[in-house]
């Protein structure tokens, strides 16, 4: 079998997984109408095939950050060698990231900062870092900051707006659209020190169960269980069904710069915003008043072309912006994840030594 050729059961299972993370298999077979025994079959052959992996991820505002950044350079890949030296190289001084994207010629990475202080001194890194690689170029590197009181997250890695633009006949058996992503306030301040080895465990393990990690961590799989819904009711914590997008063939990743105009009324920016969001096939994606960052992916660039035409064509998204998109294309097939949704400095940051 085609290790890209996926069944339509797979397709709805994969796409339950994604968009109900925290449903146990009972839970899935009773909103997705397959048999427990369709769903557990499904589940363990899809990710045996690397179609998806199961990452928790801090809420950075949640737990006490302040700033999220995300960084690009071009460069120019004179030396090949040398660029994925320098890229490895990186991936192991770097600090303050948490997902790192490559190719010979594009490095993208994004950060969580404490503060502003921090997210300065981490830039200061990445760019020290690129001045290694002789073939780095000074114009196409670009660094966005985003507060978080500020901004709007309006998607962190949740495929499933992109599952349902790829297959819109699995939403609609399911009678459903998408869903925008919710945050709440809220505080680790006042963690107990078994509060905060559980915290840390279930971020170190995810693919792991409770037993599992509860015999990592040397406690139960009861307090286990009790602390990670908690921590995933109060928003602490999320569960997420990553995707392999090469597995599901995708062939372009896309990271758009929106560059908003200031002037624009809160309420025609917000509908330029949601129609851009309709309209691009978006797995990460932030923004405030002022700019718009998502990494958006494509199955063909023909996918890109027409998506990119449909936006130059819509005058609602269009009148708030100051200048036109900025995109910087990146082929899958050249593509490597040194960092790849890597949490254990974030949590370490802000809740201390875990003995």
């Amino acid at each position: 079998m085609n290790n890209r050729t996926i069944s339509t059961n797979e397709k709805l299972v994969l796409y339950g997984l994604v968009r109900y993370p925290l449903m146990n298999v009972r839970e899935l077979s009773e909103k997705i109408d397959l048999k427990i025994s369709t769903i557990t079959a499904i589940k363990k052959r899809l990710c045996s095939r690397g179609f998806f992996t199961t990452v928790r991820v801090p809420n950075p505002a949640t737990i006490g950050y302040e700033l999220m950044t995300i960084s690009f350079a071009e460069i120019n890949p004179v030396d090949p060698g040398s660029v994925n030296d320098g890229v490895k190289k990186m991936a192991g001084d770097l600090k303050g990231v948490s997902y790192l994207l490559t190719t010979p010629g594009h490095v993208m990475a994004l950060g969580i900062n404490l503060n502003y202080t921090e997210a300065t001194r981490n830039v200061e890194g990445f760019k020290s870092e690129l001045k290694s690689m002789s073939t780095r170029s000074e114009q196409g590197t670009k660094h966005v900051f985003f507060p978080l009181a500020t901004s709007q997250l309006n998607n962190y890695f949740d495929y499933s707006h992109i599952l349902n633009q790829t297959y819109p006949d699995l939403g609609n058996m399911m009678g459903e659209s998408d869903r925008p992503q919710e945050t709440r306030p809220g505080s680790i301040d006042q963690l107990s020190p078994i509060e905060k080895k559980v915290l840390k465990g279930l971020v170190d393990f995810p693919d792991l169960p409770d037993s599992r990690i509860a015999e990592k961590i040397k406690t139960t799989r009861q307090v286990i269980a009790k602390l990670r819904k908690r921590f995933e009711s109060e928003d602490v914590i999320r569960t997420l069904n990553v995707l392999n997008l090469d597995r599901l063939g995708f062939e372009i990743l896309s990271m758009d710069h929106l560059i908003l105009d200031p002037a624009a009324s809160e309420g025609v920016r917000n509908k330029a915003v949601s129609k851009y969001l309709d309209t691009v096939p978006h797995i990460f994606t932030i923004s405030n008043d002022m700019e718009m960052v998502s990494l958006n992916a494509y199955r063909r660039f023909s996918d890109y072309q027409s998506t990119l035409f449909k936006i130059k064509g819509d005058r609602s998204i269009n009148s708030v912006l100051s200048e036109d998109i900025r995109s910087n294309l990146l082929s899958m097939d050249t593509l490597d994840c040194p960092i790849n949704h890597s949490y254990e400095e974030t949590i370490s940051s802000v809740i201390g030594s875990v003995n």
